[in-house]
């Protein structure tokens, strides 16, 4: 008698909504403390024609796995009586081909990392979407996706490896990343990029980070750096957009009269981030496309050329096929450096993770206060918090909450303290404008910094919107902003599609939300075809999630 349970009742897959050929059936061992998903999981998998053994603890799984029983392993991190990312290397180490698929609530970046480097064959956070974990599944059986455990190793792993016979089950779980490591925040916008980020740490394929400013590319590009195999060389940033073609040379490749050497020698065996890599000049891209070419360079102290070995990671915060639509942008060194790309979502996208990241900027100021980690932000400051744009993003929320720390003493701040906040804020930003057109060099220097932001968001400077104001009118405001913020020169060309696109894709994505998703009673509220909202969704890169309503890739 077979010792699996087949759900089924015996009348054999359900193929009637199948698409795609799937797998043969196979026996999926699922590891879970909590019954509800237990039974969840054990039904999907059923219905795709699966045999399920469930268990609500990891001694029963590591039983099952040392007998040789299960073609595929899912189970939860945290376990009364195990840890699942213990338990990773553990099964690893003596059954190498049986895919693990790790699940979590404890939806942090290192619990990500951590799962990959231990040999996951995926990660999932919690709540997690039935149709992703089914079609991971389908990949892991059908061996469609390499393993990433054969090209990353653990670098404690042999403090992990059990010995001979060992039935030794830890409950330790990965801390969360540590001070200098400020990635904070569980949203799902978020878990995706956790995913990401988990996939290129081991590697050291090129990287295009994109985003918003003051969305943390940096940070992001720090982060992989930190965490992967070149943590021991330096990290060396560089943003060469305002150098001359000479300048940019002597940054890159030193000068012999300078004792520092250049960027690219520093950077020999670690990583060089280079930011804002859409505005640099002509030929500025042009040096960076042959060094990508090349894979070597010459140091100014020196007659030969030497391999590049620093690892490359770019940034910009514009829209780069705008960018390059606009003859600003070679498309031949956005293939060059977009081996991978790292989207970054805006804060407006990720407001449920105000309270973590407050309370991270809390404690980093807390530093040699006497109120210590005891400052907090009250529920009616965090719901204010939560109301407001953050046209500036996660940068301006750190530099608010600074602010806050600074200027006032309380042990809790209050809605009417981060409301007088915001009210002062919005109108310093005002007064700015004011400036800007009042003074010539300012409103010139100004303007190449609102021109850079404005391609990826044509935002509210302020924050809030006047409810008072017509959609129209809105727009107006934003547009005569931008142009009074020009000083007379002309925007680059594609203003038209560029400003379209802002307006096109809230508009998708809230229609999408108020129809949870359904993509038939968008187009008849939107009054479009069908096939022109599908079209446009991918257009925007706007991912649809059937009763979820929208989430932006």
């Amino acid at each position: 008698m077979r010792d699996a349970i087949p759900l089924s009742g015996g009348t054999g897959p359900d193929t009637t909504k199948a698409t795609t050929a799937r797998p043969a059936p196979a026996t999926i061992l699922v590891a879970d403390d909590d019954k509800s998903i237990r039974t969840v999981l054990s039904q999907a998998l059923t219905r795709q024609g699966h045999y399920v053994r469930a268990t609500g603890n990891g001694a029963t799984l590591w039983k099952w796995v040392q007998e040789g029983a299960g073609d595929l392993v899912i189970t939860d991190v945290l376990m009364p009586d195990a840890s699942g990312l213990e338990l990773l290397p553990k099964i690893r180490h003596i059954r190498p081909d049986l895919k693990i698929i790790v699940m979590s609530a404890h939806n942090t970046l290192m619990t990500a990392v951590t799962a990959t480097e231990r040999g996951a064959f995926e990660y999932l956070p919690k709540p997690f979407d039935l149709d992703e974990l089914g079609a991971t599944v389908q990949q892991a059986l059908a061996g469609r996706q390499v393993s990433p455990s054969s090209a990353m190793t653990f670098a404690d792993y042999g403090q992990h490896q059990p010995g001979a016979g060992s039935n030794a089950l830890a409950t330790t779980l990965p801390a969360d990343p540590p001070s200098s490591l400020p990635l904070a925040g569980r949203s799902p916008v978020m878990q995706d990029v956790y995913r990401v980020i988990a996939r290129l740490v081991p590697s050291d394929i090129g990287i295009l980070i994109t985003g918003e400013s003051g969305t943390g590319k940096k940070l992001v590009a720090k982060t992989i750096h930190d965490l992967g195999p070149r943590r021991g060389s330096k990290f060396v940033s560089a943003n060469l957009a305002s150098l001359s073609t000479a300048g940019v040379e002597r940054a890159l490749f030193g000068a012999p009269s300078e004792v520092t050497p250049g960027l690219l020698s520093q950077a020999q065996g670690g990583t060089l981030f280079l930011e804002d890599v859409t505005s640099w000049p002509a030929a500025t891209q042009a040096l960076l496309l042959n060094l990508l070419q090349t894979k070597q360079f010459i140091a100014a102290d020196s007659s030969a050329p030497q391999p590049l070995s620093a690892r490359i990671i770019a940034a910009a915060s514009t829209d780069v096929e705008a960018a390059i639509e606009a003859g600003v942008f070679r498309r031949d060194l956005l293939y060059r450096l977009n081996e991978v790309p790292l989207k970054l979502p805006p804060l407006s996208a990720r407001l449920d993770d105000i309270p973590e990241l407050v309370s991270y900027f809390l404690a980093a100021n807390a530093s040699g206060q006497a109120q210590g980690n005891r400052r907090h932000f009250s529920e009616d400051a965090l719901r204010l918090l939560h109301s407001y744009r953050w046209p500036g993003n996660v940068r301006e929320l750190e530099n608010f909450v600074k602010r806050l720390s600074i200027l006032y003493s309380q042990e809790q701040i209050d809605a009417s303290l981060v409301g007088k906040e915001l009210a002062a804020m919005r109108q310093a930003t005002e007064q700015l404008h004011r400036v800007q057109k009042a003074s010539s060099p300012a409103g010139q220097g100004m303007g190449r910094e609102v021109q850079q932001s404005i391609e990826p968001s044509l935002r509210a400077h302020e924050g809030f919107a006047d409810p008072a104001w017509s959609l129209s009118e809105s727009i107006e405001a934003h547009l005569s902003s931008y142009f009074d913020s020009l000083d007379g020169a002309l925007p680059p060309p594609g203003l038209y599609h560029r400003v379209l696109r802002e307006l096109e894709k809230p508009l998708f994505e809230l229609s999408l939300q108020a129809t949870r998703g359904n993509q038939i009673k968008t187009a008849e509220i939107l009054g479009l075809n069908r096939n022109t909202v599908r079209k446009k969704l991918r257009d925007l890169e706007i991912e649809v999630v059937r009763g979820l309503g929208k989430r932006s890739r």
